[in-house]
C-alpha cells in the first residue's frame, strides 16, 4: 500500500474504523498513524475533530455509540497534547511518522492507554 496523505482519504478511512469496525478513538488514531506516515498531526486532529463533529450535527444517533463523539473529542485533545510536546521540543509540522517516534522513545503514554483499552 501506497503512503497515503490526502485528507479525505484519511477522515474516510477513520470513519470505516470507528462506525465499521467498531476501533474506539485512539485505537484508530494509532492505526491511521500507522497507515498514514505522511500525515500532520493537525491534519488527523482536524479529521476527528471533523468526523465528531459531523456525528453530532448529522448522523441519526442509532448508527454510533452515545458516548463515541465525546471520546473521539476527547482523544484529538491528547493526540494535540502531544503535538504541543512535539512543538515545545523544536518540532514543527510533526507528521505521523515522527508521532510514531515519539510514542516509541518519549511517550509511550498515548499508546499504553490503547493496549490498556484493548484488554477490556
Amino acid at each position: 500500500m501506497s503512503a497515503k496523505n490526502n485528507t479525505d482519504n484519511l477522515e474516510q478511512y477513520l470513519i470505516c474504523l470507528l462506525l465499521g469496525e467498531r476501533f474506539n478513538p485512539k485505537q484508530a488514531i494509532v492505526k491511521v498513524v500507522e497507515e498514514f506516515p505522511c500525515a500532520t498531526g493537525l491534519e488527523i486532529v482536524f479529521s476527528l475533530v471533523s468526523i465528531a463533529s459531523n456525528m453530532c450535527q448529522w448522523m441519526p444517533k442509532d448508527k454510533f455509540e452515545e458516548t463515541l463523539p465525546s471520546n473521539i473529542y476527547v482523544a484529538a485533545a491528547m493526540l494535540s497534547a502531544d503535538l504541543y510536546a512535539l512543538e515545545q521540543l523544536g518540532r514543527s509540522r510533526v507528521c505521523a511518522k515522527e508521532i510514531c517516534e515519539f510514542w516509541a522513545s518519549d511517550e509511550p503514554f498515548f499508546v499504553n492507554t490503547v493496549g490498556d483499552e484493548l484488554e477490556e
